[in-house]
């Protein structure tokens, strides 16, 4: 039962059966189109990142386009689909990545000038001399007196 003759195999082999070579040869891919969704939607997930969902989104726009091009000569049109996810998540990805950049040097330059200010007053303080014991011997028993005289103690 394990065993087919030479001719059940031939006629397998002409009626398309069991043929790897023929499917592989027939089915044609659209590699740019796979990279375009993948690259955007890879772009996507990462959009809390400053600048990689912009690059990303570039390159999904870019893959899109040309895996579009691509199908659209192809006569099975295979990866259209692909293509067309790939440049709506890149552009998706490229706008978010656009304005999450923007949040996060704002972020950078509001962090920056805080610190300066805290440096800007630490500096100032940091001169004086709150040491109390000192200020108190400064004070001379003549002093004492006139203060005490003064409010008739």
């Amino acid at each position: 039962m394990g065993e087919q003759s030479a001719n059940q195999q031939n006629v397998n082999a002409q009626a398309g059966y069991n043929n790897q070579a023929n499917y592989s040869a027939n089915s044609a891919s659209n590699g740019t189109a796979v990279a375009a969704m993948i690259v955007g939607i890879i772009g996507l997930i990462c959009f809390w990142a400053p600048i990689v969902p912009v690059v990303l989104g570039i390159l999904g726009l870019v893959f899109g386009i040309k895996g579009l091009n691509k199908s659209n000569t192809m006569p099975q049109n295979t990866g259209k689909g692909m293509s067309i996810a790939g440049i709506v998540c890149g552009s998706i990805a490229m706008i978010i990545g656009i304005i999450y950049t923007i949040i996060w040097i704002a972020a950078i330059a509001v962090v920056a000038d805080e610190y300066d200010d805290a440096k800007r007053t630490y500096n100032k303080y940091k001169s004086y001399d709150f040491d109390l014991y000192s200020t108190v011997q400064t004070i001379d028993q003549d002093d004492v007196k006139t203060i005490l005289d003064d409010y008739k103690f």
